[in-house]
């Protein structure tokens, strides 16, 4: 049996590693739109960790950006913990075994060449 998540959402914050075993770090907000009781409109943003590791990372280690629109699939691995007296979920996105991480639409004043190859 596999598990897989898709989301598409904008890269907020970027932690880089290099070294022997380089990985990228990424949240990503992805944004959904729901109906109050009352019948409002109102949009929620959900935030999901992805970590590119090896060629992935390298590749966008220079390219990724805060703002690029990207596309993100894998396997969730979900992790409860508390913060601040408070119990939160963590749903991060493991792209490394046949998942998928491709920038949709690069920020503005960001267009490198070459941007998705297949890594």
């Amino acid at each position: 049996m596999y598990e897989n998540i898709t989301i598409i959402g904008y890269v907020g914050k970027v932690i880089k590693k290099s070294g022997d075993k380089p990985y990228l770090k990424l949240s990503i907000a992805a944004n959904s739109n729901f109906k109050t009781e009352n019948g409002d409109i109102k949009e929620k943003t959900n935030w999901y960790s992805v970590t590119l590791w090896d060629k992935q990372a390298a590749h966008y280690s220079e390219r990724i950006k805060k703002g690029d629109f990207v596309l993100a699939a894998g396997t969730p691995e979900i992790r409860l913990y508390a913060a601040e007296g408070e119990k939160r979920i963590d749903v991060s996105i493991k792209t490394d075994f046949g998942g998928t991480f491709r920038v949709l639409r690069y920020a503005a004043g960001s267009n490198p060449a070459n941007q998705n190859p297949d890594l």
